[in-house]
């Protein structure tokens, strides 16, 4: 996901074009090895990046084109009963979120030190291996002649408040230090082992600022780089305008944090601590203390996502942390690694192959379906066992597609699933696909009126997982809600921004939230908090963080929702 002024070029060349026209400070002295990135509306995302973080897939796929061998074989879902059960009453309606990763291209501030979120960035004057430059918690502990090695300092929250802001940088450790600014960027003060200046507000594009490491002492490295306000609170983590929001929702779910979509190995001596340099790490994203930190200081359910390759002694680890630090007045949701039925990730290509190689079926599409109910019952009889006689606290979640309930059908039929979880899951985004939109943005009633037919189908398959949820005695939760507009040109990124900012989408989001609260109930996790419009979409129910909800038409409706239910 990236913002609406974020282009899809090259972001490493561009900032050693800034590198080379920007201002710049030395010092010899300290510095960091926390990691954090900026969020700043200029700045442009990297090809890599593109590719990396994947643009939310359409959740409305045909069943002709998912299908890899001839569709659904006669056995599977043949234990649903042909007599419809009698519906369950509705749970009363909360709402989640989905939290935006912190990391320099998104348009929120979410830790109060402005310079954690993702660390140091080391380019080898050789082109080669970053192998030796890190310590084990993330440090720089070299630097050879000609090395770039950098990282980005986060735009404080008053900046998108249109405010001054005087910043306060200290560190420890012994070396020379640049840093790197550009015209947003005034007052600039080095010293030993800190640095003080002032961010403006405008131009937005002009107001970005990075640390940049000339040498480092191998004994005495750069770490501990911590940037945040003049008079801020020295030990909070979390940004307070950041807190207020997440306030507000009954759980949170941190599948983007724990960086599932990458699909990497992850063991428990590897996973990223808060003692790291780096708020986010590069196998499982944030530390888990950090996310139960936040759970626990806002009083909300965290939502987590277990990776599909981490092995059973991290799974196991994790939910023994859970289970002894997260408040016991919480519930924790568990789901086995991330939309494990589209074809857009990697996660699901495994499954399949894991799905034949096994045994559990010769059919390619059915491989993916099984091998999930197979591997979800191997991570929920995890959690089960740490969590004993202490099952009320836990919600053990399968996952499937929305606009294919025969997809989770065929979960619930793999042996006995049902009884290894406690909810059932969809994704029931209204949807259409930008690029098949012809006309000039002057009359939107059309579009408006499709999307409203998009929504009503959600809702229709929706239904269908609720009755088999009731079928099953089990709760029917979202794990991700909201709009799909995507799939937009670059010449179409205003025309998005005119979509999601017209007031028919505020009333869109009041109408769907609306009938979930009359006809489904329970949960219903939204995507996401805060981003603007790109070609990847718009998936933020605000642009960027402390934006007005009368200038935000789905964050408008979205609170005003919320004053008429309990959190």
């Amino acid at each position: 996901m990236k913002k609406s002024r974020i282009r899809k070029k090259s972001a490493l060349k561009s900032f050693f074009g800034f590198l080379g026209t920007g201002s710049l400070a030395m010092v010899s002295s300290g510095a960091v090895a926390a990691a954090l990135s900026l969020v700043y509306a200029g700045l442009e995302m990297p090809d890599s990046l593109v590719a990396k973080w994947l643009v939310r897939p359409l959740a409305a796929v045909s069943v002709g084109t998912v299908t890899a061998s001839g569709g659904l074989p006669t056995n599977v879902g043949k234990s649903t009963s042909t007599t419809t059960p009698a519906p369950t009453p509705l749970k009363p309606m909360k709402l989640g979120m989905n939290m935006t990763q912190p990391i320099y291209y998104t348009p929120t501030r979410i830790f109060t030190n402005l310079a954690s979120d993702v660390g140091w960035v080391v380019t080898p004057a050789n082109g080669g291996s970053t192998d030796g430059y890190f310590d084990a918690n993330r440090n720089v502990v070299k630097v050879l002649p000609g090395d770039q090695v950098y990282r980005f300092i986060l735009r404080p929250t008053g900046i998108y408040q249109k405010k001054s802001v005087d910043i306060v940088c200290k560190w420890d450790g012994i070396g020379t230090i640049e840093a790197v600014k550009h015209s947003g960027i005034q007052n600039l003060v080095m010293g030993a082992n800190g640095m003080r200046y002032t961010q403006l507000p405008d131009p937005i594009d002009s107001a970005w600022m990075m640390v940049r490491l000339k040498s480092v002492d191998m004994s005495n490295p750069f770490r501990n780089l911590d940037c945040r306000e003049a008079g801020a609170d020295p030990n909070a983590l979390y940004d307070p305008t950041f807190l207020a929001g997440v306030k507000k929702y009954s759980s949170l779910r941190f599948m983007k944090w724990q960086n599932v979509e990458q699909n990497k190995t992850v063991t428990w001596a590897k996973r990223t601590t808060p003692a790291m340099g780096q708020i986010m790490g590069d196998a499982d994203g944030v530390a888990i203390e950090n996310m139960i930190a936040l759970a626990n200081q806002t009083k909300t359910d965290p939502w987590f996502a277990m990776p599909w390759n981490a092995d059973d002694d991290y799974i196991r680890r994790f939910a023994t942390l859970v289970r002894d630090t997260l408040d016991p007045n919480l519930k924790v949701y568990v789901e086995a690694s991330n939309e494990v039925w589209n074809w857009a990730y990697l996660v699901t290509h495994q499954a399949q192959q894991e799905g034949l190689s096994r045994g559990l079926t010769t059919d390619g599409q059915v491989a993916v379906w099984y091998r999930y109910a197979e591997k979800t019952i191997q991570v929920m009889d995890i959690w089960r066992d740490v969590f004993q006689g202490q099952s009320s606290r836990l919600v053990r979640v399968a996952a499937m597609q929305n606009a294919w309930p025969d997809t989770i059908k065929a979960v619930l039929s793999f042996r006995d699933t049902p009884q290894h979880i406690d909810a059932i899951s969809s994704a029931p985004y209204f949807t259409a696909d930008l690029s098949a939109y012809t006309g000039d943005g002057s009359n939107l009633n059309d579009f408006f009126a499709q999307l409203r037919t998009t929504l009503d189908g959600a809702m229709d398959n929706a239904k269908q997982f609720k009755q088999l949820a009731d079928q099953y005695h089990l709760r029917f939760v979202t794990y991700e809600a909201g709009q799909h507009v995507s799939n937009a040109r670059q010449d179409q990124i205003p025309l998005l921004y005119q979509i999601e900012h017209d007031r028919r989408m505020g009333q869109l989001y009041t109408y769907y939230l609306n009938r979930w609260n009359n006809e489904i109930g329970d949960l219903m996790t939204l995507f996401s908090d805060y981003d603007g419009a790109s070609t990847a979409g718009a998936w933020g129910i605000s642009d960027y963080i402390g934006q007005s909800p009368n200038a935000a038409p789905k964050a408008k409706a979205v609170m005003l929702f919320q004053a008429s239910i309990s959190k």
